[in-house]
């Protein structure tokens, strides 16, 4: 999922929840809320927030506190464990 395939793109939630609906045919109906977003870019963290996901940030393009909107801020995916996103989901 592109730019080219949305009519609203970032910080718009319209990327996000097309990609979400796309999941949900392939997955049996999985709902955005269940979706967690990666994201390097505050437009990003923006849409992703607005389709009702929850978001990691990754301080690729900018440093971590212009990425305080997501969830969770990490420099690298080295730094993520899978029970650290689970505990996302139980926040």
């Amino acid at each position: 999922m592109g730019a080219d395939d949305v009519e609203n793109t970032k910080p718009h939630p319209e990327p996000y929840l097309r990609a979400a609906a796309q999941l949900s045919k392939n997955s049996n109906g999985i709902s955005p809320t269940a979706c967690l977003a990666i994201e390097d870019s505050v437009p990003g963290i923006a849409s992703a927030r607005a389709a009702g996901m929850k978001v990691l940030g990754v301080t690729n393009s900018y440093p971590a506190q212009r990425l305080n909107l997501a969830h969770r801020v990490v420099a690298t995916l080295a730094e993520v464990h899978p029970h650290d996103l689970r505990n996302l989901f139980e926040e």
